[in-house]
């Protein structure tokens, strides 16, 4: 046989008082949980409007760059261009070439010698460079 003790008033208030403090515990944390639900449903309508934003900017980003980028093609040379323009050069070579400044300066120079050897018939100089 089991022998129960009497159960008293006493000894239901306390487990009332217990039960009771573990339900105040239990509203706390869910009062804490809806206040941090709340926060991260804040925080993710900001960020979600943040995302809007970044991403509009990087459409119109897209666009402009688009367009430079056709800016960019059209106003510098490639490098195919460059090389053409490199092997032509080479072909002129425009380092044996003379300036107008100094082709006037020879026509001076000849035009002054055959003033003063007017009556001698020479040979025009060779010129040169």
């Amino acid at each position: 046989m089991v022998i129960q003790k009497p159960v008293t008033i006493d000894v239901i208030r306390n487990e009332v008082k217990n039960l009771d403090s573990k339900i105040e515990l239990l509203e706390e944390k869910i009062n804490t949980i809806e206040n941090t639900q709340e926060i991260i449903g804040r925080t993710i309508i900001s960020i979600n409007q943040k995302l809007k934003a970044l991403e509009d900017k990087q459409g119109n980003a897209q666009v402009s760059t688009g367009s430079a980028t056709k800016e960019n093609n059209e106003t510098y040379a490639t490098k195919e261009e460059l090389n053409k323009l490199k092997y032509i050069i080479d072909m002129i070579n425009p380092l044996d070439f003379v300036t107008a400044e100094q082709v006037k300066d020879l026509i001076k120079e000849l035009k002054g010698d055959k003033k003063t050897d007017s009556d001698e018939k020479t040979e025009p100089k060779e010129i040169k460079l």
